[in-house]
C-alpha cells in the first residue's frame, strides 16, 4: 500500500490506494526528449521534415486563477508526513494540482511552522514538470506555493505549440503562462538537429502576450555564432509584435545589390507600421513605409517610399540632358518626356487607401496615388519577387474620392476621380486620360408592379475635364454627359423553362461639349448633343435534368438552350456625338447575351439579331456544387449593321463568331478552363489553362492565349496588336524537403521571353531557404527587348523570424496558381 497525502490548506491528511493521476507512465524516465515519437511515416508535413514528433500528455486545460485554487495531491510509494514543518516522499513522487504535474524521486514539502500552511514543494534526481502547453525536466526544482512559481536548475524544456525546446541553467515558471530562463538557448529544431539555435544570457518568455524576449543574445548555425543582438524579441505564437526583422539581400540589374532592414511595429491592436531601409548600390537609400489602421468605423492604409538622393536617376537625367536630339525635339512625346526628367534628389510615391462607414446606408472612400515622377513608378515597379509591372503600358496613378449611399430604393454615389498620367524617359508612352469632376451615379432596387412585371432605373452625370487644358495641349474632347436608362420587365419562370422579355430606353444628352480638331474633322458635332433609343429583349431556354455518374460519383447534369434576341434600331446620329471613355468589349460566350457590345454610355450598338446557346453543367448531387460547364454561342444577325461587326475581327454580316467556353474539375486533381471564338475563316480568339494540382505542393499549370486582331476599333480607329502567349508555372516538392518553383511565359510572335522565374526552395523542421532569379521584360521605345535581371534569396528561422527579402508569400502564390507558399510554416 502506498500512502497518499491530499494537502489542503489545512494539510487534512488521507490514506488512499494509490492509482494513475495520468494515461502517460508514472515511473520518472531520463531527462532527455523521451516525448520525442522518430517516425519517417508522420501525416502532417511539419512532422515529416522534422522525422516525427511531440507526444503531448491530454490535460484538461482549466483556467489559470482556476488551477491555482485547486488542492494539491501527492503520491509516493514512501513517505514521511507532517502536518507543520517538512515532510519527506520518496520513490515515484507525483504532485498534482489541476493541470500541474510534478514528477521525482524524492520531494521535500515545506508547511509553515505555525499555521500550517503549505509553502514549498522541492524536487530532487531527475524532475520533470508537465503544465499545459510545454514541459521541463531538470536535475532539482523548487515549487513556491503561494506566489504559484517554480524554479528548476540544469532545466531542459520544450514548447509544444511552437515544437521550441532550449537548455537553461535556471528556468522559472510562472503561473501557466511566463516562463524566464538564465544562460538560456531556444531553438524549433528537432531534438536530433541543431541547423540553428539562440543562445542568451536571459530569456522571457509570454503566453500572454505571445512574445519572446532575449537579451545579450547570439545566432548559432550549427556551432557557429553568426549575430549577435544586445536585445531581440521574436513571436512564441501568430501574434503580431514590435521589433527589428532580419537582414536581407537581393540583386537587380536596375538597382544594383540591395541590403534590406526592416522593421514592425505593432502600435496597437488596430494600428501597425512597417519601415523598410534599404541600401541599393547603384542608387542609394531607400525607405518604404506601410501604416494600417482600423476604427469601428474606419479602415484604411497608407504606403510611402521615398528615396533622399538616387544616383542612377541623377546619371540617367545627365546623360538625357546631353543628348541635343532629346532636348531639342519637338515630338510631343519626347517634350513631355523632357518635362517628367526634372532635376531632382527626393523622390518618392505615395498612396492613401481609405474607407470610412458612417453607417449602414453611406461609405467614403479615398483611394489616392501620386509620385514625384514617371521613372520612379517604372523603376520601382519589377523586382526579384513582383509579377505585377507596368511593363508595355502608360504608367498611371488614381486619384478619387468617393460617397456611396444605399437603401431599399437604391444605391446613390458621388465621385471625383482622376488618373494621373506619367511620362518616363526609356520607358512607357503616357497618354492623357479625362478626368470625372464629378460623376453622379444612380442605380435604382428593382421594384415590383402588378401582374408579376418590375421596373428599375440608372442614371449617371459625369463632368469630363482634361488635366491639361491649354488649348494646344488638350488632345481629348471633354464636357458633359447625362444618361439615363429605365427598364420594364416582367418574367414567366417555371420548373424547366424561363421567358424573360423586357424594355429599354437609353437616353445620353451631351452639354458644354468642347471638341479638338481631329473629332471635328471625323464629323463630331456638339450641336448633335442627344439621342433617344429604344432596346427590346427578351430571353428565354428549356433546363433539363438527369442523373448521372462518374466513377461511381453520382451527378446532376443539365442541358440549357438559351435564345436571346435583341432588337435596337440604327441611328447614324451615334456617329456625330462625342466619345468620353466607351470601349468595345471582347466578344466572347457572355457576349452572346448581352444588349450592348460597348462597354460606356456614348454608344448603343444598333442590333436586329438573335444570340443562339447551348449549355451543359454538372453538379455534385450530393453536394449541388458546380463541376463544370461547357457553352457555345453564336449571333444571328437579321439585318448589317451600319457599323461593321468588329467582335474579334469579324467578315460573315449574317453571323458572328462562334464562341465556346469550358470550365471543368476532368478529377479533384485536374482543371480545365479554355475559350475560343472562331468564324468561318479564322480562329479569332483562343485560350486554355490546365491545372494539375496533386496536393499543394505539386502544382503545374499550363496556358495558352491567342488573339487576331485584323480589323480596326470603329470607335478608336486603331488595330489592336495580336497576342501569341505560352505560359507554364510550376511548383514541385521533389522530396519532402526540396521543392522546385518555376514559370516562364514566351511570346510566340515577338519570338521573346516576357518572364522568367526559376527558384528551388529547401524545408527542414526549422529552417526554409527560398532562392529566385527571374527575367521581366521591360519594354522602351528604343528597346523591345529589354529585360530587368534579378535575383533574390530568403532564409527562415521557423518560429523565430525570417532572413531575406520581405517577400509576401501571396506574390509566389500568383505566380504558380494553387501552390500552397507559406515558407514559414512550423
Amino acid at each position: 500500500m502506498k500512502i497518499c497525502q491530499q494537502i489542503y490548506i489545512t494539510a487534512k491528511i488521507c490514506l488512499l490506494i494509490s492509482i494513475p493521476i495520468i494515461s502517460h507512465a508514472a515511473t520518472m524516465e531520463s531527462i532527455g526528449f523521451d516525448d520525442w515519437v522518430i517516425s519517417n511515416t508522420c501525416s502532417q508535413s511539419a512532422n515529416k521534415l522534422c522525422e516525427g514528433y511531440y507526444r503531448q500528455p491530454t490535460f484538461l486545460h482549466l483556467e489559470d486563477k482556476q488551477s491555482s485554487k485547486l488542492p494539491i495531491q501527492i503520491t509516493s510509494d514512501e513517505a514521511n508526513f507532517v502536518s507543520k514543518g517538512t515532510s519527506v516522499f520518496t520513490g515515484n513522487v507525483i504532485a498534482e494540482q489541476g493541470d500541474k504535474f510534478i514528477y521525482t524521486k524524492k520531494a521535500t514539502v515545506r508547511h509553515n511552522e505555525s499555521s500550517g500552511d503549505l509553502e514549498t514543494i522541492t524536487a530532487l534526481g531527475k524532475v520533470k514538470i508537465l503544465q499545459p502547453g510545454f514541459r521541463v525536466d531538470g536535475k532539482k526544482a523548487t515549487a513556491y506555493i503561494p506566489q504559484d512559481k517554480k524554479v528548476i536548475d540544469d532545466a531542459v524544456y520544450r514548447i509544444y505549440a511552437r515544437r521550441a525546446r532550449g537548455v537553461s541553467e535556471t528556468l522559472t515558471i510562472f503561473g501557466n503562462d511566463k516562463m524566464q530562463l538564465k544562460d538560456a538557448t531556444y531553438t524549433t529544431c528537432a531534438p536530433n538537429s541543431n541547423a540553428w539555435y539562440l543562445k542568451a544570457g536571459e530569456v522571457n518568455l509570454n503566453k500572454t502576450t505571445g512574445q519572446g524576449e532575449a537579451w545579450h543574445a547570439k545566432m548559432y548555425l550549427k556551432d557557429t555564432p553568426v549575430f549577435y543582438w544586445p536585445y531581440v524579441n521574436f513571436p512564441i505564437d501568430d501574434r503580431r509584435q514590435t521589433g527589428f526583422l532580419h537582414p536581407g539581400y537581393e540583386s537587380t540589374s536596375n538597382s544594383g545589390k540591395t541590403l534590406v532592414l526592416p522593421f514592425y511595429w505593432n502600435i496597437a491592436p488596430n494600428y501597425d507600421s512597417s519601415i523598410t531601409s534599404r541600401y541599393m548600390s547603384l542608387r542609394g537609400f531607400k525607405f518604404d513605409t506601410l501604416t494600417r489602421y482600423l476604427s469601428e468605423s474606419s479602415s484604411g492604409k497608407i504606403l510611402f517610399d521615398f528615396l533622399p538622393h538616387d544616383r542612377a536617376y541623377q546619371a540617367l537625367r545627365n546623360e538625357q540632358y546631353a543628348e541635343p536630339a532629346f532636348m531639342l525635339s519637338n515630338d510631343p512625346d519626347i517634350a513631355l518626356r523632357r518635362n517628367d526628367l526634372k532635376p531632382r534628389d527626393y523622390r518618392y510615391r505615395v498612396t492613401l487607401k481609405h474607407n470610412t462607414r458612417f453607417n449602414k446606408n453611406l461609405d467614403f472612400l479615398i483611394d489616392y496615388t501620386n509620385a514625384s515622377d514617371g521613372n520612379y513608378l517604372n523603376d520601382f515597379s519589377t523586382g526579384t519577387w513582383n509579377y505585377a509591372n507596368n511593363q508595355g503600358s502608360t504608367l498611371y496613378a488614381l486619384q478619387s474620392m468617393a460617397l456611396n449611399y444605399n437603401d431599399r430604393y437604391g444605391f446613390s454615389r458621388i465621385k471625383f476621380e482622376e488618373y494621373k498620367t506619367f511620362y518616363t524617359t526609356r520607358g512607357p508612352i503616357g497618354q492623357q486620360q479625362l478626368s470625372k469632376l464629378p460623376e453622379l451615379v444612380f442605380n435604382s432596387a428593382t421594384f415590383n408592379l402588378p401582374l408579376d412585371a418590375s421596373w428599375l432605373v440608372n442614371a449617371n452625370f459625369t463632368v469630363f475635364k482634361p488635366r491639361i487644358v491649354a488649348d494646344n495641349n488638350v488632345a481629348l474632347d471633354y464636357g458633359q454627359r447625362f444618361y439615363i436608362r429605365p427598364a420594364l420587365m416582367y418574367a414567366i419562370n417555371e420548373p424547366g423553362w424561363f421567358i424573360l422579355p423586357r424594355a429599354q430606353l437609353n437616353f445620353v444628352q451631351y452639354s458644354n461639349v468642347q471638341l479638338t480638331k481631329t473629332s471635328i474633322a471625323q464629323g463630331t458635332n456638339p450641336q448633335r448633343s442627344e439621342l433617344l433609343l429604344p432596346i427590346l429583349d427578351v430571353k428565354t431556354g428549356l433546363i433539363f435534368e438527369r442523373d448521372t455518374s462518374f466513377k461511381h460519383t453520382p451527378l446532376l447534369q443539365t442541358l440549357e438552350p438559351i435564345v436571346y434576341y435583341l432588337y435596337v434600331p440604327t441611328s447614324n446620329k451615334q456617329n456625330s456625338l462625342p466619345n468620353f471613355d466607351t470601349a468595345v468589349n471582347n466578344f466572347d460566350y457572355n457576349q452572346v447575351f448581352r444588349d450592348n457590345r460597348y462597354a460606356g454610355y456614348d454608344r448603343v450598338a444598333a442590333a436586329n439579331q438573335v444570340g443562339l446557346g447551348l449549355a451543359s453543367k454538372l453538379f455534385a448531387a450530393e453536394s449541388g456544387e458546380e463541376i463544370g460547364m461547357i457553352g457555345v454561342g453564336q449571333i444571328r444577325y437579321f439585318t448589317p449593321n451600319t457599323v461593321a461587326n468588329i467582335e474579334t475581327g469579324n467578315v460573315d454580316k449574317h453571323w458572328s463568331p462562334i464562341a465556346m467556353l469550358a470550365k471543368l474539375r476532368i478529377t479533384p486533381k485536374y482543371l480545365l478552363e479554355g475559350n475560343w471564338i472562331v468564324d468561318s475563316v479564322s480562329t479569332k480568339t483562343a485560350s486554355i489553362q490546365l491545372q494539375y494540382r496533386a496536393d499543394p505542393t505539386k502544382v503545374i499549370n499550363f496556358g495558352y492565349e491567342f488573339v487576331r486582331s485584323t480589323e480596326p476599333d470603329d470607335l478608336t480607329g486603331q488595330t489592336e496588336s495580336n497576342v501569341k502567349q505560352l505560359n507554364i508555372s510550376s511548383a514541385w516538392e521533389i522530396t519532402s524537403k526540396v521543392r522546385f518553383l518555376g514559370k516562364y511565359t514566351y511570346d510566340l510572335l515577338g519570338k521573346r521571353d516576357f518572364y522568367v522565374l526559376g527558384g528551388i526552395e529547401y524545408h527542414t523542421c526549422c529552417t526554409a531557404l527560398r532562392f529566385v532569379v527571374n527575367r521581366i521584360l521591360q519594354v522602351t521605345p528604343t528597346n523591345p527587348r529589354n529585360y530587368i535581371n534579378g535575383w533574390g534569396i530568403q532564409f527562415v528561422f521557423k518560429g523565430f523570424a525570417g532572413v531575406g527579402k520581405d517577400v509576401s508569400d501571396q506574390e509566389i502564390a500568383a505566380l504558380i496558381p494553387g501552390y500552397n507558399a507559406d515558407i514559414t510554416t512550423l
